[in-house]
């Protein structure tokens, strides 16, 4: 739990590969590996988004709702910002752009969905993930020690109220079928007959999902093909979850993340020495800005509307780092009230990373690279 599942899986696909290379056929592996990822992220985004409830945000709180999007517009702000300042550093800047912006808006699903979607190198993909890794885990170790004692100092405490979080709100569904949401690395039931039994009709759907996205793609064809892919699954899964017979299969949400693990230990895998031996400076920087700059922005735009110190913690975790860090940062402020809030800010940004990372990429390739 200190350290993450994601990270877990991300170390143990390296060590293997390190511990197996040697008799394997690395080259050979290379295409399995790419094919994949490449279902990973077709079938895990569609299987995570099934349950997101978008009318969750008529329950977010006023103040909540203003940190979730200075969040995002922080974010935003930050990777055009960084985009242009090292536009002539980095190669494919606008590429950079939209990763960072799906991946800090949303996760590492949204990563994985707009590197397919604008074609990204492996070797930069890559990249952006290892230093993403060192950088959210600085972050994430900064945020549960004194980060509340830090940001107490200039925005307001936490003050328990009915209409400051959607916990207290009688109307507000869950937002995944888990029975405690504190356990979202919990994929035990996973394991279970019925709960297999009860998964099969959605990852049906998630199929039918994939093939008409992939169909609709190919129909409208040209550069944009894969974006058109990613954007048409998104938007066809929000669709279907808004039907609640969909929306309430359970453990959906457990399915996909699993998925999105098995993609970090794939990922891990394909991790070779000349990657870790060429650091590149440009890209860490880039995204060290992003990750600590727009925390500092997100923290002034809070000051500003009298957000506290709590609300702005919980909503900057959910975007820079997504869902299942929630639970153990809200352990850290101690304060339960922030949890579902956080969850929901997180999950939300798995449903519109794609389409903000995407559409941000081709807005910076088109009027600043």
């Amino acid at each position: 739990d200190k350290v993450g599942s994601v990270v877990l899986c991300y170390l143990s696909g390296f060590l293997i590969a390190k511990t197996f290379s040697p008799a394997l056929d690395i080259e050979a592996l290379k295409a399995t590996q790419e094919n994949l990822v490449a279902a990973c992220i077709i079938f895990s985004l569609p299987l995570m988004l099934l349950s997101v409830n978008l009318k969750q945000w008529l329950y977010l709180g006023p103040k909540t709702l203003i940190a979730a999007l200075s969040s995002v517009t922080s974010i935003v702000t930050l990777s055009v910002f960084s985009g242009w300042i090292f536009a002539k550093e980095i190669t494919d800047i606008w590429k950079l752009v939209g990763l960072s912006t799906a991946l800090y808006t949303g996760g590492t699903p949204n990563l994985a969905a707009v590197k397919e979607a604008l074609q990204v190198d492996n070797n930069l993909f890559l990249l952006v993930h290892t230093y993403d890794t060192i950088f959210t885990m600085t972050y994430i170790v900064f945020v549960v020690t004194i980060a509340q004692r830090v940001f107490s100092l200039f925005l307001p405490s936490f003050k328990s109220n009915a209409q400051n979080t959607i916990a207290t709100n009688p109307r507000a569904d869950t937002l995944t079928n888990s029975s405690e949401l504190e356990s979202t690395q919990n994929y035990s039931q996973l394991l279970q007959w019925q709960t297999i039994k009860g998964l099969i009709p959605a990852i049906l759907l998630t199929t039918a999902i994939a093939i008409v996205a992939i169909f609709l793609a190919s129909e409208i064809g040209g550069e944009q093909e894969m974006a058109i892919a990613m954007i048409s699954l998104t938007l066809l899964t929000l669709i279907a979850s808004s039907f609640e017979r969909i929306r309430t299969i359970a453990y959906t949400f457990e399915l996909g993340m699993y998925i999105v693990l098995c993609f970090c230990v794939i990922l891990g895998s394909m991790i070779t020495g000349d990657i870790l031996s060429q650091m590149n400076w440009n890209l860490a920087f880039y995204l060290m800005i992003i990750v600590f700059g727009s925390m500092c922005m997100h923290a002034i735009i809070c000051r500003i509307f009298k957000i506290d110190t709590d609300t702005f913690i919980i909503t900057s975790v959910a975007a820079i780092c997504s869902p299942p860090f929630i639970a153990m940062v809200a352990g850290a402020l101690k304060n339960r009230e922030v949890l579902l809030s956080g969850i929901t800010v997180g999950v939300l940004g798995y449903a519109f990373g794609n389409i903000l990372g995407i559409s941000i990429a081709y807005l910076f390739k088109t009027l600043i690279y």
